[in-house]
């Protein structure tokens, strides 16, 4: 019996020593299932999904309402600079710039110039850097939808699309804007005139047809250029759901 027993005693201390073997091996892989998850998320997404490619874009009153603030321009920047890690560089002097985005050459140099004073641009010597840390107020749109909105070529609607998805991410169902605050908030200040009214239907008209935007007029408010638009959606992307 006492043969047996120390056999037993000898038993449960190899289980032992098998278990203690066993909880370090499943603490190990837990650990690195974990820092592998979380790796996943750092770069864009759970079930190793990455998140698809967005453009950083201020959302602040400065941006907005400077008309002589191109948006196009800020944009196409940050479409065709040269990435640096998380900083975007673009050459002070930019080949055949102003063509790319059918402008005078005189145009082009003004309108970078008007990034650069505002502290959208840093001057680094050889190139601009893109300055994002200082934005008070910034909003993340799809690389996809950026290039969709450049390419129509329509100045200031992406400044509309980004004013249109602020307004509905933050009021939802009770959002709503009259043309005459919307050609303001973008620029446009007192300027109540026809071609003013008309270039801002004309980008809502294209942001609907694209399919990112949706407004009916809701109620009118006195003269015809007040009437009110509810916007009853904002999507942030071409084929995905609605802002939150």
């Amino acid at each position: 019996m006492r043969k047996k027993c120390k056999v037993m005693r000898k038993k449960c201390k190899v289980m032992r020593k098998k278990c203690k073997v066993f909880k370090k091996v499943l603490t190990f892989v837990l650990s690195y299932v974990i820092i592998e998850n979380v790796k996943r998320q750092r770069v864009g997404g759970g079930n190793g999904v990455k998140k698809k490619p967005s453009l950083l874009i201020p959302s602040e009153t400065k941006f907005l309402s400077n008309k002589n603030i191109s948006d196009r321009l800020y944009v196409w920047i940050l479409l065709n600079g040269e990435k640096d890690g998380v900083d975007t560089y673009i050459d002070k002097k930019p080949v055949n710039g102003y063509k790319k985005l059918g402008i005078s050459y005189r145009t082009f140099y003004k309108k970078l110039k008007e990034l650069v004073e505002n502290n959208y641009l840093e001057d680094c010597g050889y190139a601009y850097r893109v300055v994002t840390d200082n934005f008070e107020f910034s909003r993340l749109i799809y690389k996809n939808i950026a290039e969709t909105l450049y390419q129509t070529g329509i100045d200031n609607i992406i400044k509309v699309y980004i004013y249109l998805g602020t307004l509905y991410s933050s009021y939802g169902k009770k959002a709503y804007f009259t043309f005459n605050k919307l050609s303001e908030d973008i620029g446009y200040l007192s300027k109540r005139s026809v071609e003013v009214k008309k270039n801002m239907e004309n980008i809502i008209s294209k942001l609907e047809e694209l399919g990112l935007v949706k407004c009916y007029k809701d109620t009118e408010c006195g003269e015809r250029y007040h009437v009110r638009y509810k916007i009853a959606y904002v999507k942030s992307d071409l084929k995905g759901d609605k802002n939150d």
